[in-house]
Formats: structure tokens, C-alpha cells, sequence
């Protein structure tokens, strides 16, 4: 069966913009308010995130290296393209190359340990 991309993207949940647009509102901001701040150090461990549906977290967004919600949108659509579980998308190419390396290493490892 050939790839249809636009079937792959059917399956992903569609974002409307921030004021109702048909499309996803692009974000900007870097930083992002916490509502609660006794929540943060669950955000930076990863244990909420923008799927969290945790009250007073204010979307579980911290910083844009971390991630936003523009950047969010954009590794789940390429999941759906890919039919993967679940996509991460980088500022840049060594981003994305040193992500992939330090998922392959243990604490500890060398510079050299993992490869």
C-alpha cells in the first residue's frame, strides 16, 4: 500500500487557534506562567506535561527550549506522517543528533561511553 501523508495526518488531533481559527496560532513566547509553583519541579521531571490535565498548572509549559505548544504540535503531526507513538522536534540538527546520543547513554558514561 503506497504512503498517503494526507490519511497519516487525518489520524493526529487537530489544534484550532487561540481565538478560534481553523489552524493552530503560532507561539511565540519563550516563557510561560505557572500557576501553581509547587507543580514545577514535576514539570522539569517530566511528570506533567501539556497532556497533563493538572488544575492551576497553567498548561504545563515552562520554557521554549523545553518545548511550546507550537513545537508540541509539530512532533505529534510527524508522529502521525511517520505512524509513530510519539515525535520530539529540535531548534536545530545538533539538538536533535545530541538528544538521540544521550538516550543511548547511562550516568556515567564517558564522552565516548555510549557510542
Amino acid at each position: 500500500m503506497a504512503f498517503d501523508p494526507v490519511k497519516s495526518l487525518s489520524k493526529a488531533r487537530h489544534e484550532f487557534g487561540e481565538h478560534g481559527g481553523v489552524n493552530m496560532s503560532i507561539e511565540a513566547s519563550t516563557t510561560f506562567t505557572v500557576l501553581d509553583p509547587d507543580v514545577m519541579p514535576n514539570i522539569f521531571q517530566g511528570e506533567l506535561g501539556p497532556e497533563s490535565q493538572h488544575i492551576g498548572s497553567g498548561g504545563c509549559y515552562l520554557y521554549g527550549r523545553h518545548f511550546n505548544p507550537t513545537v508540541y504540535v509539530l512532533g505529534r503531526y510527524v508522529a502521525a506522517i511517520e505512524s509513530t507513538e510519539s515525535g520530539y522536534a529540535c531548534a536545530s540538527g545538533m539538538a536533535a543528533i545530541s538528544s538521540s546520543i544521550m538516550q543511548c547513554c547511562s550516568p556515567g558514561d564517558g564522552p565516548t561511553g555510549c557510542i
